[in-house]
């Protein structure tokens, strides 16, 4: 984690904190850092959700062996994308 999002993290849970690090926290600040970290929960789900997504279509082929280019032409999953 950089500097930012831990200063963000400290800030947003701490919203009645005056100063941090020898720098004032501004008035906006409290509330621009709970928004940013709901918006990196927000893409954080979103990675992991499509990391699943990729083990699952990886793993759920029974051809071998298991890569992109051959999930990509397995005729299973292309069949799938093809009816829908």
């Amino acid at each position: 984690m950089n500097a930012m999002g831990c200063r963000a993290h400290i800030v947003a849970h701490l919203p009645g904190l005056l100063m941090l690090d020898g720098r004032a926290v501004g008035p906006d600040e409290p509330q621009q850092a709970v928004q940013a970290l709901r918006h990196q929960e927000v893409l954080m789900a979103l990675m992991l959700t499509s990391a699943c997504l990729v083990h699952k279509l990886v793993t759920s082929c029974f051809c071998q062996p298991c890569s992109i280019q051959w999930l990509l032409s397995c005729p299973m999953s292309t069949a799938a994308w093809r009816s829908s």
